[in-house]
């Protein structure tokens, strides 16, 4: 949906102003009554204030350089053409091309000073500042029972009507190549007759010195610093910690590392190491389990008592299986009963003796015997 907004001033800081949306009108009113109301439309859909065409002058000029060369000999021209101190006037212009007519548009000074303390002051987005002629499309006249609104190729203006038609006459202009409208003097309907036969582009008085401040674009640029500062810090902070992150994920790396080689070298039988942690958790529960089920120091220390007082019998091997947590002997004995004493001193003590196969030894006994925790496997 296409909206335009248009507000043409009068005198005093009074004006009429209309809302077109689709090349309808659906709100119009008057300032300062709606000042309120107009701020709040200019927010979605910025104004175009329209100046009255009697106080700016438009004419042409022609220069035979462009750019910055042109731009520095404009006040000469336009000052040759005004019958007034150049420092008294504000001019803007269009693009400037090496040849080609420039238009250029002239008002008094104070009057443009006028005009952009209020529209300063008033808080309204303004779209551009123009007079109403600059507003029709080319070869449109707009006749009123007092003034008559013309944009010709060739000039533009804001006449009385009874001037009018003697500077149509100065403008050489075929009268078919002209559309000529009419309306009353209602500002409505001249408002109305002016946004329908608007041109796409336009002008814009308030350029230079007079060039006016949007209030939201203000705002925006005083959050701007404070916004850049907030993105700067939380870039720095989430910086920080993907750094931190990439620094934790190498020492874990390390960790994991170091706990493989030290797994490795406290069983150098493992072939495969998946998570060193939990296999050496594993590991260690087994040897806990060994110690307290059935290991090799509970098996020692009855055997290191039932040695206790014993002199006719020797150990000459000592061997133990983990899997089935038995201890074998292999012991040298005086006689049989040494042997008999030995084992009774172990059953003594909850250890199940088995023995192996005995074997005389000049005058002594050798064998093997096998000791289990009883109720062990």
């Amino acid at each position: 949906m296409s909206a335009d907004l248009i507000l043409a001033l009068r005198g005093d800081n009074e004006g009429d102003w209309l809302l077109r949306e689709d090349g309808r009108t659906t709100e119009h009113g008057r300032l300062p009554a709606d000042l309120e109301h107009l701020r709040n439309l200019s927010r979605q859909t910025p104004v175009t204030v329209l100046v009255p065409g009697e106080d700016v002058v438009q004419f042409s000029v022609s220069l035979p350089v462009a750019g910055a060369a042109a731009t520095a000999a404009l006040p000469y021209q336009i000052e040759d053409r005004l019958s007034c101190d150049l420092d008294a006037v504000h001019f803007t212009h269009e693009r400037i091309r090496a040849n080609e007519p420039c238009r250029v548009w002239v008002v008094e000074r104070e009057r443009m000073a006028d005009w952009h303390r209020f529209l300063q002051d008033s808080g309204l987005r303004v779209r551009a500042v123009m007079p109403d002629y600059a507003l029709l499309k080319p070869g449109v006249l707009l006749s009123m029972p007092e003034h008559m609104i013309a944009n010709l190729p060739s000039a533009a203006a804001t006449l009385e009507t009874a001037l009018a038609e003697d500077w149509l006459a100065l403008q050489s202009q075929d009268d078919t190549e002209l559309t000529r409208l009419t309306c009353d003097d209602s500002a409505r309907s001249k408002l109305e007759k002016l946004a329908s036969h608007r041109r796409s582009e336009g002008i814009n008085l308030c350029q230079g010195a007079f060039a006016l401040h949007d209030p939201f674009k203000d705002a925006l640029a005083l959050m701007r610093w404070p916004a850049i500062a907030a993105l700067l810090v939380l870039g720095l902070h989430w910086l920080w910690l993907a750094l931190g992150a990439m620094q934790f994920g190498a020492q874990a790396d390390q960790y994991d590392q170091a706990a493989e080689d030290l797994y490795r070298k406290t069983f150098p039988e493992a072939r495969r190491v998946v998570n060193a942690r939990s296999q050496m958790k594993s590991q260690l529960n087994a040897f806990e389990g060994q110690q307290t089920d059935g290991g090799l120091l509970t098996l020692l220390a009855p055997v290191a008592q039932a040695f206790s007082g014993q002199s006719d019998i020797q150990i000459s091997q000592l061997l133990y299986q983990a899997d089935g947590g038995s201890l074998r002997l292999t012991v040298d004995a005086a006689n049989y009963g040494a042997i008999d004493s030995f084992s009774n001193a172990l059953q003594g003590q909850g250890i199940a003796v088995s023995r192996g196969t005995f074997r005389q030894n000049g005058e002594r006994v050798a064998g093997q015997l096998s000791l289990n925790r009883e109720g062990g496997s």
